[in-house]
């Protein structure tokens, strides 16, 4: 009986754990998260569920009773969004439904203990059945939480650090005073695939884009594309060469034949054996920033987030928020940047785990505090209500479009040279942004990842916005010089994985794919010009020996 009452009290305490470390150990590779966030939220969470137990047992006078209600507390708890989401799609639809779902299952709760009181004599007579569920409550969460563990805490204890850094980064620059020094604006287009691509995949040449690129000076790599598949790695194999060299390379290489999901798993596996995060080691040293600071150029970084490789330098805009958009000026501080990402690191939990729940409820006010953690001093800037009317050509309205215009307008206030980079990632998945705006009728309500349907009219107003983006920029300077380049191309994770496979799309398709990118190079005559497509992976290369000086080999792709 001891046993049986040990086995209750280990169910109770480890049932929230599961929903946790099933969380983290699906998302860790996607969304850049520490296993110590999910430690210690289990550890609150198993806390409490303990003392509910414990409440529930008193009251149902019943150990099986008291099981029963904490497994469906927990359950109404992690399936909160999803219970909401489907009375709200298939019966009825309304601003407080989801205070009235709360409400059902609090009523939900109270009656089923009236129940269990009631019966707990015939309930107590399937000790044999409770006692399954008991073990199998904890099997599973000795499985999500045995991954979680080993992943990302055996395995440093297994490999001990290495005396020396497994790669090399440039922290040192040839500078060659001569040089000349144009403004560089660098439009990273999240998520967007190569013309080749389109034209192979979705039977779209982009007649009037290419067009349109090249009557603005742009040398375009149509086929353009490298072995990276997510931000997090490919902001460092794009712009820190000798990293890539070194280190990122072989191991890009090594998975490039793997799935998406198998192949972040393996990677991040890797950096874990070598002691390494990206965001916190390398992305605060990125050898394509730092080369241009050395030639005393304002650094500025225009992005939705801190973290996948951006942090802080010189000037960071934030363009995920509202109205009252803001910036940070701050001065790279290597201490300040691993705090940055920290806090970048925790917003992306909160973010994970507070949405599916009815803590949701306090979801802006949760990710505000965090946001204002993460920087010196948020100043707001103005509204460029003038510019953003006059770039805005549709009905959609969609924020990340407004705060792209808003930001890059600011940014023409910081003298000369500057080098920009500009993260555009209103075609990122899901696909479904223009049609929420209801100026559109969306092909496939049902299925936000079905690539087929939805990927190209957003494709074609991305385009747009980055097409006013280089107007912008041109119109304030006509000699500037232009990078265009995505991070990867279409994700294939989760349901864009069972939904490619299910259309038709063999391994090696959506892998071809996902390492897509669109690529194109401006550089006017009067600095150098461009005679030929430059791949992906020597674009930094290129602008460092051009404009600071002779520091890298380019690669060779014969």
């Amino acid at each position: 009986m001891k046993i049986n009452k040990l086995l209750y009290l280990l169910a109770a305490v480890f049932m929230p754990g599961i929903f946790i470390f099933f969380l983290f150990n699906n998302n860790k590779v996607n969304n850049i998260l520490y296993f110590y966030h999910f430690a210690i939220l289990f550890v609150v969470f198993a806390v409490f569920s303990l003392f509910t137990f414990i409440l529930y047992q008193k009251i149902t006078k019943s150990e099986q009773g008291a099981l029963v209600l904490i497994t469906f507390t927990w359950i109404f708890f992690w399936l909160f969004d999803t219970i909401s989401g489907f009375i709200s799609k298939n019966f009825v639809s309304f601003s407080g439904i989801k205070r009235i779902v709360l409400i059902l299952m609090v009523a939900f709760i109270i009656v089923l203990v009236l129940l269990l009181r009631k019966y707990k004599e015939k309930i107590a007579k399937t000790y044999e059945v409770f006692n399954t569920i008991t073990v199998l409550i904890v099997l599973l969460f000795i499985y999500n939480f045995g991954q979680a563990f080993y992943s990302d805490v055996l395995i440093l204890m297994f490999n001990p650090k290495a005396a020396e850094k497994p790669y090399l980064i440039r922290t040192e620059f040839v500078v060659d005073e001569s040089l000349p020094t144009p403004d560089i604006y660098w439009l990273h287009m999240d998520g967007m695939v190569s013309f080749a691509t389109t034209e192979k995949y979705f039977n779209d040449p982009q007649y009037e884009l290419k067009y349109e690129l090249n009557k603005r000076g742009f040398i375009i790599n149509e086929d353009a594309g490298f072995h990276a598949g997510r931000t997090y790695v490919a902001v460092p194999a794009l712009t820190c060469p000798d990293f890539y060299d070194s280190y990122l390379e072989a191991l890009l290489t090594q998975d490039q034949h793997l799935e998406r999901l198998y192949r972040g798993r393996s990677q991040e596996a890797q950096f874990k054996r070598d002691r390494l995060e990206l965001d916190a080691d390398i992305a605060p040293l990125n050898e394509l920033f730092n080369a241009f600071i050395t030639r005393d150029y304002r650094h500025i970084i225009i992005s939705t987030e801190v973290g996948y490789g951006l942090v802080p330098f010189d000037i960071f805009y934030q363009t995920c928020g509202g109205d009252d958009e803001v910036f940070i000026q701050h001065q790279a501080d290597n201490q300040e940047d691993k705090r940055v990402v920290e806090f970048a690191r925790l917003l992306g939990f909160t973010e994970l785990i507070v949405p599916p729940t009815p803590m949701a409820f306090f979801s802006l006010r949760i990710t505000e505090f965090i946001r204002r953690q993460m920087v010196y001093d948020w100043l707001p800037i103005p509204a460029y209500d003038d510019i953003i009317d006059e770039f805005l050509t549709n009905d959609y309205q969609i924020n990340e479009e407004k705060m792209l215009y808003r930001t890059l307008a600011d940014s023409f206030q910081f003298p000369s040279p500057k080098f920009v980079y500009v993260v555009n990632s209103i075609l990122h998945e899901p696909y479904s942004k223009i049609y929420e705006s209801g100026a559109r009728i969306n092909p496939s309500p049902d299925n936000v990842y079905n690539i087929d349907l939805l990927y190209m009219p957003l494709h074609h107003f991305t385009a747009d916005t980055m097409l006013n983006t280089i107007d912008m920029i041109l119109a304030q300077n006509p000699n500037a010089i232009i990078v265009i380049q995505a991070d990867h191309g279409i994700h294939h994770m989760g349901h864009h994985d069972h939904y490619m496979k299910k259309a038709g799309y063999t391994i090696e398709q959506i892998i071809e794919i996902n390492f897509s990118t669109i690529s194109a190079v401006r550089i006017p005559e009067r600095y150098g010009g461009l005679d030929e497509p430059v791949d992906p992976l020597n674009i930094a290369r290129l602008l460092v020996n051009r404009y600071v000086g002779q520091n890298y080999i380019m690669l060779s792709f014969d």
